[in-house]
């Protein structure tokens, strides 16, 4: 039979190996789980570039449209320009015949 304090070292050594593989264990964790943060913080760097780059995006399409509204509303306003212009010109153009079919008609008689 072992003698008590040689039951004792061997349960010492044991504890010791078992400490020792559970603290393997938790820096292989430890060491994983850094890791993984270092892998977040390069997606985040990537996802904020690209969140940076759709702003600008945003915004330089938000000045087109305005852009597209300006020219918009100033090719409105010169269609009812010259739609306004072009009833003018039918208006004088049939006070001209008039005036016209009224002279010849004097001339005739």
């Amino acid at each position: 039979m072992a003698k008590p304090k040689q039951v004792l070292v061997v349960f010492v050594r044991t504890s010791l190996k078992g400490q020792f593989s559970f603290f393997l264990v938790l820096l292989r964790e430890l060491l994983e789980a850094q890791e993984k943060i270092k892998e977040i913080e390069v997606e985040l760097v990537r996802l904020t570039g690209d969140l940076k780059d759709s702003e600008l995006e945003n915004t330089k399409l938000n000045e087109e449209v305005l852009l597209t509204k300006e020219k918009l509303e100033g090719s409105e306003k010169s269609y009812t320009e010259l739609e306004l212009n072009n009833k003018k010109l039918q208006q004088q153009i049939l006070l001209l015949l008039l005036v016209f079919s009224s002279r010849r008609s004097d001339v005739r008689e």
